[in-house]
């Protein structure tokens, strides 16, 4: 048996047909698989027109207040053939002298008028290959390789431009001029930061001498110093035992091998080196109780960081 062929104004009156008939919109909605919405769509436009009803109206809107005039797209069309270099907002600017007298359209819709046409030429767009692991190992296996650091360092250029981030901005620009020029000579001169250390937090500062510690020379000691800020009204315990050093909290009369007192200000100028040993000791502002040598001792075994080091190079 074949297959009966049907079209949508065939199964649009049969649907009226069976509602003149007296049937239930929603029996016979169901039955034909549509929505109440769309059945009443059918039925009150065969009410209001006829026959005609049943056929398919098109989709586009009946007007198109926005659309571009044929002579401003006949224009637009003959700069470009005139200047076939151009792009959309030079084509625009040309309009705008040429006709002062009507509103001239975008950059953007004269782009659509030229891409319709087919006269825009895309670029292809330009891929940029991940090539910094393979050459950081080949600078890291031949360090006086210039030909690879050059490579690199282009690469970390790109990887600069493009980053969103500041900070990873920074960090590959300055890969990228390590690679050409070497490690700076001079590190950071920390006196230039004695504002920012003056508001910065202790603890951070003990952070500091922990990561310094020279595990090694201080394998086997166990020492303790009490540092007190006379002016701050904090005390902090400081402990070095298997070759770690620790900080916290503590009480002003903490038992010590060594206690130091001094104001937050002397401590500042202990870190920008304005203060030298000699002028520490004899300073009204540090008081030292316990033992001297342990106190020595205790600051000896912290290293001095050369504050240049490599990034990228070995």
């Amino acid at each position: 048996m074949p297959w009966k062929e049907c079209n949508r104004m065939d199964e649009r009156l049969r649907f009226v047909a069976r509602l003149l008939d007296g049937e239930k919109m929603v029996v016979v909605c169901r039955e034909f698989g549509i929505s109440r919405k769309t059945g009443y769509k059918i039925f009150n436009r065969y009410k209001d027109i006829g026959l005609r009803g049943f056929e398919d109206h098109p989709k586009s809107p009946y007007r198109h207040p926005n659309k571009l005039p044929f002579q401003v797209e006949k224009a637009i069309l003959r700069i470009k053939q005139e200047h076939a270099t151009w792009g959309a907002p030079k084509i625009r600017d040309k309009l705008i002298k040429q006709y002062p007298m009507i509103k001239p359209p975008a950059a953007s819709t004269i782009h659509v008028v030229l891409n319709r046409h087919g006269l825009v030429k895309r670029r292809k767009r330009r891929r940029y290959k991940a090539r910094g692991t393979q050459l950081n190992h080949l600078v890291f296996a031949e360090p006086g390789n210039m030909q690879a650091k050059t490579l690199l360092a282009a690469t970390y250029d790109q990887l600069g431009y493009q980053a969103e981030s500041g900070p990873w901005r920074d960090v590959y620009l300055t890969a990228a001029r390590e690679l050409r020029h070497g490690t700076s000579e001079s590190g950071i001169d920390i006196s230039l930061m004695e504002d920012i250390l003056r508001v910065t937090p202790i603890s951070p500062f003990f952070d500091s001498m922990a990561v310094r510690l020279n595990g090694p020379d201080a394998e086997d000691v166990e020492l303790s110093v009490n540092i007190v800020f006379t002016d701050l009204g904090e005390s902090y315990l400081l402990d070095i035992g298997n070759a770690v050093l620790h900080h916290r909290p503590s009480e002003p009369g903490v038992q010590a091998d060594a206690t130091l007192k001094l104001t937050h200000e002397l401590f500042v100028q202990i870190l920008i080196e304005k203060v030298g040993l000699k002028d520490m000791l004899l300073s009204d502002e540090l008081e030292v109780e316990g033992s001297t040598l342990d106190l020595m001792r205790f600051f000896s075994l912290l290293d001095k960081p050369s504050g240049t080091f490599n990034i990228v190079t070995p």
